[in-house]
């Protein structure tokens, strides 16, 4: 997903679609997802950067977890380096 040739619902489909088949596969109950976004594609963060030196911290990554073992609609606002 990047800004300019691509859009959100397309990558969104995509995803879903693949989560759908791993969902139906016998490993599903021992799988975790991780879904990450490099630098949010160059879509527009409502949240502005926190002070750094030139190795960091820079911008947001958002991360979306999907697995049996995850908490439904959990959100973690935890801050990882």
């Amino acid at each position: 997903l990047h800004a300019g040739y691509s859009d959100i619902e397309s990558g969104a489909a995509h995803v879903a679609n693949v989560i759908e088949h791993l969902k139906k596969s016998p490993q599903w109950k021992d799988m975790v997802v991780v879904i990450t976004f490099d630098e949010n594609g160059g879509w527009w963060d409502h949240v502005a950067p926190p002070q750094g030196d030139r190795w960091g911290p820079g911008s947001r990554i958002p991360a979306i977890v999907v697995s049996p073992h995850a908490k439904k609609g959990a959100v973690d606002h935890n801050y990882y380096d």
